[in-house]
C-alpha cells in the first residue's frame, strides 16, 4: 500500500536520488552533466525550501512532489514505478491542500505534458529555462469551485 507523507531532512539523498536518475530519462534531450551539476543543489538548497511529500511503500521512497507555495517545483516518480498511479497520487494529495497549482514543463517533455493535461492543466503561456536553452509550457490548475465561482464573478 502506498502511504503519502511529509519529507524530512533525512529523505533528500533518496529523493535527490528519484529526481537525478528521472530527470536523466524524462530530459534525455538535456545533457547528463547538466543534472549532475544540479545535484547537490536540489539535495541542499531545493528541497529545503520546498514543501515536499513522499510516496512510499514499505518504508521505501518510490516518488515525491515538491511544492512552493502554489508552484509545483518537481514531481518526479522512480523509473521502475512509473505508470502505476503514484504520481496522480502525489498531485491529487497536494490538489487537495490548494486551489490553484502552477508549473512548468519542458516542451519537449511529451509524456509529462500529456500527463499534466489529463489531470486537469492548461497551458497558459510559454517561457524559457535560462538555464537549459529550453522552451518550457507554463501550466495552471484550478479547483473546480474556484473556476466556477470566477465564471459567476466574470463581470460584463
Amino acid at each position: 500500500m502506498i502511504h503519502i507523507r511529509t519529507t524530512n531532512p533525512r529523505d533528500y539523498l533518496r529523493v535527490t536520488e528519484i529526481w537525478l536518475e528521472s530527470s536523466i530519462i524524462a530530459h534525455d534531450f538535456i545533457a547528463e552533466q547538466y543534472w549532475k551539476q544540479n545535484q547537490k543543489l536540489m539535495e541542499e538548497h531545493y528541497l529545503p525550501l520546498s514543501e515536499v511529500y513522499v510516496a512510499e511503500e514499505n518504508g521505501a521512497i518510490l516518488a515525491f512532489i515538491a511544492v512552493i507555495n502554489h508552484h509545483v517545483a518537481a514531481l518526479f516518480v522512480h523509473p521502475d514505478h512509473q505508470g502505476k498511479g503514484i504520481g496522480n497520487l502525489l498531485l491529487q494529495h497536494v490538489k487537495s491542500q490548494k486551489d490553484v497549482l502552477e508549473l512548468n514543463v519542458y516542451q519537449k517533455n511529451t509524456k509529462s505534458l500529456g500527463f499534466y493535461l489529463a489531470k486537469g492543466f492548461e497551458i497558459v503561456s510559454e517561457s524559457l529555462d535560462s538555464p537549459t536553452g529550453e522552451k518550457e509550457w507554463v501550466m495552471q490548475w484550478k479547483n473546480q469551485a474556484l473556476q466556477q465561482s470566477e465564471a459567476e464573478y466574470s463581470p460584463i
